[in-house]
């Protein structure tokens, strides 16, 4: 099987991108302790392959506060530097290999986000002492550790025990994921340079209609207006935007001026 965990999903974004047919996901493990967003991706997604799991990955089982929870910073660490300590949850959280031995197999091809507001620091050591983290595909790893001061020094006791291992199957934000307009528009980015493709005809015309209904339901736009904007002339582009949007945002502006002013 061909499997996509979101741990740390928030509201799925992430999962959303992995959601096109050119990927091949056969199932896909959204990963989230609090529970109004992991409601927000039943309501949000309807995709047979999903499974919203209400829980979060560390290097242990239990029931743990989760600090400022439904927020993009909702950590089980209070020293997190953006959280609201006001604002607390208590969620599930599994053992991180504990998941994966009863989910994945050792013949899947795993890809797997981790965003999950410090968290990832317990969960990777987990991993690589479980066997785990050398069958992984391809991770993409956001450090958000660093913004938890207690825990900010295992960042870089990971990346050694990474690189002492030899191991090449991740990469970071900055290398995948900046740039491209959005969540969305990096996380297909990482998925498309790290092989995630699927070859074949009709999986590129699931794809297309995937990207339509998308536009049409005006989801993740930012995205699709970088991808037009990369295709077109830069001569163009330029021009759009040092003649033509002045002059409609100008117009829109003086419109609404008119109008006040009448209106006094």
């Amino acid at each position: 099987m061909k499997i996509f965990l979101d741990i740390g999903a928030f509201q799925g974004e992430a999962t959303w991108a992995a959601l096109d047919p050119i990927y091949g996901f056969d199932v896909l493990y959204c990963l989230e302790p609090v529970e109004q967003c992991a409601n927000v991706i039943r309501r949000t997604i309807r995709d047979a392959r999903v499974r919203v799991e209400p829980l979060g990955l560390l290097d242990r089982d239990g029931v743990l506060p989760v600090f400022g929870a439904g927020s993009m910073a909702a950590s089980v660490f209070p020293d997190h530097e953006h959280v609201d300590t006001r604002s607390v949850q208590h969620g599930q959280f599994r053992r991180a290999s504990k998941f994966f031995d009863e989910h994945c197999s050792p013949s899947d091809v795993v890809f797997v986000k981790l965003n999950c507001e410090g968290a990832e620091a317990r969960i990777i050591p987990d991993l690589l002492a479980s066997g785990w983290w050398p069958r992984i595909a391809s991770a993409m790893i956001d450090f958000d550790v660093r913004k938890v001061p207690s825990e900010r020094w295992r960042e870089q006791a990971i990346r050694r025990q990474l690189e002492e291992l030899g191991l090449t199957n991740y990469c970071f934000p900055e290398e995948v994921m900046y740039g491209q307009g959005s969540c969305y528009g990096g996380i297909r980015n990482w998925l498309d340079t790290k092989g995630a493709r699927c070859p074949g005809l009709w999986r590129r015309v699931r794809s297309a209609f995937f990207h339509v209904r998308n536009v049409a339901a005006k989801r993740f736009l930012p995205y699709y207006k970088l991808q037009v904007l990369r295709r077109l002339p830069p001569g163009f582009v330029a021009f759009y935007y040092a003649s033509v949007k002045p002059r409609i945002s100008g117009g829109r502006f003086r419109d609404a001026g008119g109008q006040g002013g009448d209106g006094g």
